[in-house]
């Protein structure tokens, strides 16, 4: 039996899995389809999202978005923990 999306990320999120793609991975079913169940269940509130602190106190040298906020003049990425809420 295959779980709806809204499950397979409920279920994830509660495995500890916090990356769209191995949640594809994972469950077979596509990104696109997987990022709409989560910003679903985060606007819900089924779902947290709480900030983590952004940059590395290393510096950009060993954070893994150096490439990409180098190559976008951007602010870096905000990092979220996210959790099934109780």
């Amino acid at each position: 039996m295959v779980n709806s999306p809204l499950t397979a990320v409920l279920e994830q999120i509660g495995s500890g899995v916090g990356d769209i793609s191995q949640m594809a991975k994972n469950t077979a079913l596509p990104a696109e389809l997987l990022q709409a169940a989560l910003t679903h269940l985060i606007r819900t509130g089924q779902i947290t999202a709480d900030p983590l602190s952004g940059c590395p106190k290393t510096g950009c040298e060993r954070c893994l978005c150096a490439s990409k906020c180098e190559k976008l003049n951007a602010r870096p990425p905000v990092w979220l923990r996210l959790s099934v809420a109780k």
